[in-house]
């Protein structure tokens, strides 16, 4: 049974390829079931075919991938990964994490292993180390081999946390200029919990949240918020509803590139005990690393106890 992690979502405001932000509501997704297993394949998306050859993702030329994130609409990219998930020709990494938290974006299109085919590069992604691995004329084993600390001359090493891995792979490829800006750290904060009270059907509190993140994974960056009610499966009552607002300002400079900045207030308003339990925005999303950005968020509930409290919390780099 899959578990796509696009369910957390309910809202996403996506900065794609340096273009503008769009809102966009997010239903929850569907849970999966493959009964039967292949390991090739092709996904038709915005009229073009991406392949899954030998269970992972095949995607022929760096432009193919880049374009990906050519969307004006957030949506359209969670129906990729969607698409990629439901896929009997792949077992996507978000499969065999247990922890909502270990899922994300990436996660939905490389596999179990952590591997995914871009050009001429095979690349695993190790999360656990931060590290990625990618070779050019070796073999899958050599980087499992490198994962467990025996990198053969075939296998490129990078950090997750310092390398734009697309960048520098070009480079190993046609030998061109490299970027040489700063890359921004991976920060991940939370505000103080805020007491809102919900009638259940009597008063009763729960708590809600704010969180502000930039992370990245050598193969895409992402600077995104949200509000989280971590209480929810504890209230009882699943029609009872845990509204709060979430205001959030940012900016953000790209690596040898564009920048962008804003503010927005975005509402959410979730069942209680819904499987869809975060209210997440996107702010930037991206196979380019950030070189600076700074994002805060403040999270607030008419019902907050005590009245017109708020939590905020920022960082920046």
């Amino acid at each position: 049974m899959k578990r796509y992690f696009l369910a957390i979502l309910s809202m996403a405001i996506f900065t794609v390829a340096c273009k503008k932000s769009i809102e966009t509501i997010v239903e929850p997704s569907k849970q999966i079931t493959k009964t039967t297993r292949s390991v090739d394949g092709t996904i038709r998306f915005n009229n073009n075919d991406y392949l899954i050859s030998n269970g992972m993702m095949n995607f022929t030329t760096f432009t193919q991938y880049e374009n990906l994130f050519e969307v004006l609409d957030a949506n359209n990219l969670t129906e990729f990964a969607y698409m990629v998930e439901e896929s009997d020709a792949i077992q996507s990494y978000n499969e065999a994490q247990s922890e909502e938290s270990q899922q994300n974006f990436i996660g939905s299109i490389v596999n179990d292993k952590g591997l995914i085919k871009i050009d001429v590069y095979t690349i695993l992604l190790d999360f656990n180390s931060r590290s990625v691995y990618a070779t050019r004329t070796g073999t899958v084993q050599d980087l499992l081999n490198a994962k467990n600390g025996k990198i053969a001359s075939s296998v490129l090493s990078f950090s997750m946390d310092a390398n734009d891995v697309i960048e520098e792979l070009i480079e190993h490829k046609t030998r061109g200029l490299l970027c040489n800006a700063r890359w921004a750290v991976s920060k991940n904060q939370w505000t103080g919990v805020l007491t809102t009270s919900v009638i259940v059907p009597v008063n009763v509190n729960a708590t809600l949240q704010a969180n502000v993140k930039y992370s990245s994974s050598g193969i895409y960056f992402e600077l995104q918020t949200e509000s989280y009610c971590p209480q929810w499966g504890n209230i009882g009552n699943t029609g009872t509803v845990v509204p709060r607002s979430l205001y959030y300002s940012y900016s953000w400079e790209r690596r040898c590139g564009t920048s962008g900045s804003g503010s927005h207030t975005t509402s959410c308003t979730q069942s209680v005990g819904a499987v869809n339990n975060r209210c997440r925005i996107v702010i930037y999303g991206n196979v380019r690393a950030l070189k600076h950005y700074s994002l805060s968020a403040t999270i607030s509930s008419n019902g907050s106890n005590p009245a017109s409290d708020s939590k905020s919390v920022s960082i920046a780099d």
